[in-house]
């Protein structure tokens, strides 16, 4: 395929991932023909402490399911497992849960296999998955998560009758941006910009506030990878111009392509 021919060809978009996370959806975007501007908005930094992750791994055998809602969660999990010195075999005593495949392949990369996946990508396609799979009166359930977090999971899981123990492995603050890329959205020449979590809009929103960029998105098209994201944009009084279904980098990108494709229609 001639890169005049692909689906995003003469876009600018804009990833606002945090740089860890963000190449693999760059690469999808330019792959597709976009040319992509990096804006991290938000990163992940330690959680203000370590006592009750610590004591969640000590007792890891106690727990029937460890349930991961990103795959941060798992890296940051993960990583203080190995700080303490217990390897990642050990999460076999239980049973995994994960919110969808971005997560499952981060458990992967340590040949960790997933017990549970839900059909929706999100905290509700996983409570009812959990309803399927007969959890309820004595599960203990450990929930490795960011430090704030919804708490439908949580509170679902225990109106079920589950003990759940939340475990802040991080916490996310705001991003350091890019200069170039807020020159670019403030001269109008940004066709698009990506939402992956309710953080990165929030993030978003903050570091372009003060600057010829402040209205951005009501000038440019909002993607986002799912309903809890588009909620987000929606609060803040702006329009999600494309939705992801599935909810994933890459239908996140298969949403953009629709968008680019009725564009061009019009």
């Amino acid at each position: 395929m001639h890169c005049a021919d692909k689906p995003l060809t003469g876009l600018t978009i804009v990833v606002t991932r945090a740089r860890h996370q963000a190449g693999k959806l760059v690469t999808a975007l330019e792959s597709a023909g976009a040319s992509v501007l990096e804006f991290p908005v938000i990163k992940t930094v330690d959680p203000p402490d370590w006592a009750a992750v610590d004591t969640a791994i000590q007792d890891l055998p106690s727990y029937d399911w460890v349930v991961f809602t990103s795959a941060n969660a798992v890296r940051c999990f993960l990583t203080r497992m190995q700080a303490l010195g217990r390897e990642p075999q050990s999460l076999r005593s239980a049973r995994i849960a994960v919110v969808g495949t971005s997560t499952a392949a981060q458990l992967a990369e340590h040949d960790l296999t997933p017990d549970l996946i839900p059909d929706d990508f999100v905290a509700e396609g996983l409570i009812e998955a959990f309803g399927r799979a007969g959890v309820g009166g004595g599960s203990r359930i450990l929930l490795p998560r960011a430090l704030k977090a919804r708490e439908v999971l949580p509170e679902a899981l225990r109106a079920m009758g589950a003990a759940v123990h939340v475990a802040p492995v991080y916490r996310t603050t705001i991003g350091d941006g890019d200069a170039q890329t807020l020159d670019r959205l403030a001269q109008g020449v940004v066709d698009a910009v990506t939402f992956t979590s309710p953080s990165t809009v929030t993030g978003f929103l903050r570091l372009t506030a003060t600057s010829a960029a402040a209205d951005a998105l009501s000038r440019i098209a909002v993607a986002s990878i799912g309903p809890v994201t588009s909620d987000a944009v929606i609060s803040a009084g702006y329009t999600v111009t494309a939705e992801a279904d599935p909810h994933t980098v890459g239908g996140l990108v298969q949403a953009l392509e629709k968008w680019a494709a009725t564009r061009r229609k019009t």
